[in-house]
């Protein structure tokens, strides 16, 4: 029923009771989905952090592009098209100017952008 589909509306949206009565009416739900359809989209995505560093480009077993900072090991995966650029100088170490972020999952670091690298 619309009551039904106006208390599940609540329960995931609390906010949407403006004068705190306890109670959606349907006036501060329609508001609240004016309200929401104009919000601008959040970026959920982190953002990316600067590296610059020395270390070396590789393969790992799976055949991704993975970068391993000389000074402290940690690893980060290449995005597809940084792989691309780097081919010619895998397992080399050199200097890179980088943004890194954390993977969606949170488990590992990306390189997304390379603003430039030297051997």
């Amino acid at each position: 029923s619309d009551e039904d589909w106006k208390n599940e509306y609540f329960k995931k949206n609390p906010g949407a009771d403006s004068n705190s009565d306890g109670n959606l009416s349907w006036a501060e739900l329609k508001a609240h989905k004016e309200k929401a359809s104009n919000a601008p989209p959040q970026n959920t995505s982190s953002p990316s952090e600067s590296l610059r560093t020395e270390g070396v480009f590789s393969k790992n077993a799976e055949g991704n592009t993975i970068f391993t900072n000389s000074n402290d090991g940690q690893v980060y995966y290449a995005i597809k098209e940084i792989g691309e650029q780097v081919t010619g100088h895998l397992d080399q170490t050199v200097t890179v100017n980088a943004r890194v972020k954390p993977a969606t999952s949170g488990k590992v670091m990306m390189m997304v952008y390379l603003l430039g690298f030297k051997d």
